[in-house]
């Protein structure tokens, strides 16, 4: 069969900021698909490009290899990118795929046309999944990631670009949510 697959931030358009990243599923599934596929279209569109560079990567390496080991790929590139910061920067992005995929769009509902993602409401998106102290815990990985680095300037540089481009999105929508949520607070009516 022909593929064509939507990795998209479509059915979530109300959760900007937010990093669609799943290089591991999308090589998996690749992985899995080749003996059944003659071709494939990846769509992985999302408000920021850098949200699914890796998405694009691991599709693109699977799809001229599909023996590619996509742990050892995705170790590889870490381990270019960021130095002896490569494990927290690891733990880093497991954990915005397992966000991804089972804490936003993993929940599925079945419609009268069909199952349908049900991704979750703000409310439980910044005061639960991406709750402060989830927040707070991915900075310290970042921080750690930046002082394992030490004096190798290429991957210091790495890690804060990283940061900056796939993390602080999310976290600047997290400070406009509670900023948002407590002006709601102070509105009365007499």
């Amino acid at each position: 069969i022909y593929l064509w697959n939507y990795s998209t931030k479509y059915n979530v358009r109300h959760l900007p900021d937010v990093p669609n990243f799943t290089p591991k599923a999308i090589g998996s599934y690749y992985k899995r698909m080749f003996k059944y596929s003659f071709g494939t279209v990846l769509e992985a569109e999302s408000d920021y490009w850098f949200f699914g560079h890796l998405n694009f990567y691991v599709f693109s390496k699977v799809m001229w290899d599909h023996t590619t080991d996509v742990e050892q790929l995705l170790d590889e590139y870490r381990t270019l990118m960021f130095g002896k910061g490569a494990a927290p920067m690891k733990e880093v992005m497991e954990d915005l795929e397992r966000h991804w995929l089972k804490n936003i769009v993993g929940n599925t509902v079945e419609t009268s046309v069909g199952p349908a993602s049900a991704p979750p409401s703000e409310h439980k998106l910044w005061n639960t999944i991406y709750s402060p102290a989830e927040i707070k815990r991915i900075n310290a990985l970042f921080d750690k990631a930046v002082q394992l680095a030490g004096k190798d300037k290429d991957a210091v540089e790495s890690i804060k670009f990283f940061r900056t481009a796939l993390w602080k999105p999310t976290e600047e929508a997290a400070v406009s949510y509670f900023r948002k949520a407590a002006a709601v607070e102070h509105w009365k009516s007499d």
